[in-house]
């Protein structure tokens, strides 16, 4: 069943990515007591940079090559045919080595030959050298993840977050004592360059059989077709990347570097954990998406479905990040970043709406509607770049946050009315009023939280047992959890859960 698949994905990916988060807490902790708010904005700024240059670089290759795997994997009776397999994973880094050597030469020439303002002065040419290799790592990292997620390896896609992530985080910590300098630098490109390491180790077998294909199997067809979806994947990708780096300037030079290192903190803790539940479930939604439309079969249920289950499991993740936002941030950085929870809390009212709309966008990704799929992601990203930039003088953090919010209006807006003209996918009544409880209830724990912050915190632990609850309760909890019926039945009793069906 679906479901039970979710969960297994969630088990072992998002699992995985907990113990990473334990470990990335650490690393940040360190980071942050070293290096400061400055500091601490200036890694997330040449992240910007260099994931900027990687998006462009790799061309979409981790949801095409996602996409042609699974077309593989899911379309086809039986198991997959391994040479065609094989063949294709081949392309897929004959495509990334060319297309990294490129963007290291094009990055090379601007920072060396243009004057780019503060970036310019921030970066040495050490620094230079080693952004460019993080940019090579990050763009020849992508085929093993497009093959990790389009053959739906859960336990291993769980491997290589463990292991690159714990190493990464390791290395980090040394790292952040040496000059600042050259640690901040090295700190942006640790993750990129752990992470293609492990994806070879990981994939070694799937990468002998790859190396033994002549390079005349390389298929100029199948290039053109991973190229051309994933073109409107990459200047998709690039929407989010070129609008933080434009919040980012807007916010060094209307607030102060201090500021842009809240601004960061709260970013990067909403990327952790939308990471988490985003993550974990596309590692099989997605593959699962594209095997049904490589069948031709309608995605009505498959969408509907996973929109009630990710709103189903999110939303004590939700309540609890907003009731409990400040003493998030003292823990995972210092006291001195406690601002940033206020622009947390906004941010987690936005991803009320994006986890609930991303199925839809996966669903239009899948069926191949890359113009529209680019279509939705310019519509939201400008309105939250706009949005934040003209009123961050007058508001403050606040227009960030108002800023996201509209982001995440306008694309649920736009892609609940494409899917149901042109995919035919339309939301249940139930579905609908499941996410507008959650919405409402953050908005409600936002709101109290501003004037009594105990009372606010006990309202959402509150809540969060109630959704838990609601999870245990729904009709599909047994297919859900990997449990023996007796087992759950004693769960369930806990939360005076009688029958679930």
């Amino acid at each position: 069943m679906a479901a039970r698949e979710v969960i297994r994905a969630i088990f072992f990916v998002g699992g995985s990515q907990v113990i990473n988060l334990l470990f990335t807490m650490i690393k940040m902790k360190f980071v942050a007591v070293l290096l400061g708010p400055v500091g601490v904005g200036l890694i997330g700024l040449f992240m910007n940079v260099t994931n900027l240059f990687a998006s462009i670089g790799a061309v979409g290759m981790n949801s095409s090559g996602t996409r042609a795997i699974a077309s593989i994997e899911e379309g086809t009776p039986g198991d997959a045919p391994p040479e065609a397999e094989s063949e294709t994973f081949f392309n897929l880094i004959v495509t990334s080595a060319l297309q990294s050597v490129v963007t290291a030469v094009v990055f090379l020439a601007i920072m060396l030959f243009f004057d780019l303002g503060e970036l310019t002065e921030s970066v040495t040419g050490t620094g230079i050298m080693v952004l460019t290799v993080g940019i090579l790592a990050a763009i020849n990292s992508q085929p093993y993840g497009a093959l990790l997620r389009g053959r739906k390896r859960h336990k291993r896609i769980a491997q290589l977050t463990l292991l690159s992530g714990i190493s990464a985080s390791a290395v980090s910590i040394p790292v952040a004592v040496m000059d600042a300098g050259i640690a901040v630098p090295l700190l942006s490109i640790i993750p990129a360059v752990f992470s293609l390491a492990c994806s070879i180790y990981l994939c070694r077998d799937s990468v002998r059989r790859a190396v033994r294909i002549p390079l005349a199997k390389f298929s100029l067809p199948l290039w053109k077709e991973i190229s051309r979806l994933g073109f409107f994947v990459m200047i998709t990708g690039l929407l989010p990347i070129g609008g933080l780096l434009l919040i980012r300037l807007v916010v060094q030079q209307s607030g102060s570097d201090e500021e842009l290192g809240y601004f960061q903190a709260a970013w990067s803790v909403g990327v952790i954990y939308i990471g988490l539940v985003v993550g974990s479930m596309s590692s099989e939604y997605y593959p699962r998406l594209s095997g049904i439309i490589s069948r031709g079969e309608p995605v009505q249920e498959a969408v509907v479905h996973q929109i009630e289950l990710i709103a189903l499991l999110s939303a004590p993740i939700l309540v609890i990040f907003i009731a409990f936002s400040e003493l998030i941030f003292v823990v995972l950085y210092s006291s001195e970043f406690s601002t940033a929870a206020q622009l947390f809390k906004l941010l987690v009212l936005g991803d009320v709406l994006k986890l609930v709309s991303w199925p839809i966008g996966y669903a239009i990704l899948a069926n191949g509607h890359g113009r529209t799929f680019f279509a939705a992601d310019a519509i939201a990203w400008t309105t939250f770049s706009i949005l934040a930039a003209t009123l961050y003088e007058k508001l403050g953090f606040v227009a960030v946050g108002v800023g996201y919010i509209a982001m995440y209006l306008a694309y649920s807006a736009f892609v609940l009315v494409y899917a149901r003209r042109t995919l035919d996918v339309t939301l249940s009544g139930p579905v609908l009023a499941r996410v507008l409880l959650i919405l409402l209830t953050c908005i409600a724990i936002f709101v109290i939280s501003t004037y009594a912050l105990v009372i606010a915190q006990i309202v959402g632990v509150v809540s969060m047992l109630i959704f838990a609850r609601s999870i245990l309760a729904h009709p599909a909890s047994v297919e859900m959890w990997p449990l023996k019926p007796a087992h759950l039945d004693k769960i369930r009793a806990l939360f005076l859960i009688r029958n679930a069906g």
